[in-house]
């Protein structure tokens, strides 16, 4: 089983992120972007599994529901360093 990373924030630098791990890593993707979401479920392959969600990234509900809980990493990468922090 793949160790699960938790990716918040799907633009330039949350999408090339999600390229490079996508294959060693069980991707979990938050974005408020319908399209960026889109965009990354179109990574995943045969083997290969991304949960991406519509939503923001700063909500415990919204967090819950992608079961941050059970993520090895969080990795945040928005375009605003206090959304970030």
């Amino acid at each position: 089983m793949k160790p699960r990373v938790l990716l918040a924030g799907l633009g330039e630098t949350g999408t090339e992120l999600a390229r490079k791990l996508v294959h060693n890593w069980h991707l979990v993707a938050v974005d408020t972007d319908a399209a960026a979401v889109a965009g990354v479920s179109r990574l995943a392959g045969e083997g290969v599994r991304i949960d991406a969600r519509q939503g923001d990234a700063t909500s415990a509900l919204v967090l819950r529901r992608a079961e941050l809980e059970g993520v090895h990493a969080a990795v945040a990468c928005t375009g605003s360093d206090e959304v970030n922090l």
